[in-house]
C-alpha cells in the first residue's frame, strides 16, 4: 500500500507558544532539525494537511495483506483520493485524525517507545489494530516504515 501526493500544510490556530517538548520532538531528539521546516512547524504547533493522494496496493500476498490492513484502517480503494489529516499533540502522544474523500474521520493515537537515536519506534493504535512503526528521515521527509502488526 502506498500513497503519493504533496498535500498542503495548514497550521491550526495555536493557543499559545509552541510546545517545545512534544513527544515527536523528544523522540527525534537532535535529528528533529533534519526534518523539513514545514514538518518541524507541524510537529511543534499541530496543523492540518490537505491534498490529493494516489493509493496503490501491491500484488500477491503483500497486496492481499495490504488491502486487508487498509480496510481495517478505512483507507479507500486504489486511485486518486482527497485526504485531510489533522495532527495534534498530547504530552506523551501524537494524534492523527484522517479522512478520505470527506468521509467520517478516523483517529489514530501514536505513542513513542524510546527514541530514534536508540532504535525506538512508535505504536499506532487505531481501534483494535496496533502498528509498530519507525521513521526514516530522507531529504527532510518523514517516511513511516512498518516493523510489525498486532491485532
Amino acid at each position: 500500500m502506498a500513497a503519493t501526493g504533496l498535500p498542503d500544510c495548514t497550521p491550526l490556530p495555536s493557543p499559545g507558544p509552541a510546545m517545545s517538548t512534544t513527544a515527536t520532538r523528544r523522540w527525534f531528539g537532535d535529528r528533529f532539525s533534519e526534518l523539513h521546516p514545514q514538518l518541524q512547524h507541524l510537529h511543534s504547533h499541530g496543523g492540518r494537511l490537505l491534498g490529493e493522494v494516489t493509493i496503490t496496493y501491491g500484488h500477491g500476498l503483500a497486496g492481499v495483506l495490504g488491502r486487508r490492513l487498509a480496510k481495517k484502517m478505512r483507507f479507500p480503494g486504489p486511485g486518486a483520493h482527497r485526504l485531510e489529516v489533522t495532527i495534534a499533540h498530547q504530552d506523551a502522544a501524537l494524534l492523527w485524525s484522517r479522512s478520505f474523500d470527506g468521509q467520517a474521520p478516523l483517529t489514530s493515537h501514536f505513542a513513542p517507545v524510546g527514541c530514534l537515536a536508540e532504535g525506538g519506534h512508535w505504536v499506532e493504535s487505531t481501534g483494535p489494530l496496533r502498528l509498530l512503526l519507525t521513521v526514516d528521515v530522507i531529504d527532510g521527509g518523514w517516511f513511516w516504515r512498518c516493523l510489525g502488526i498486532r491485532l
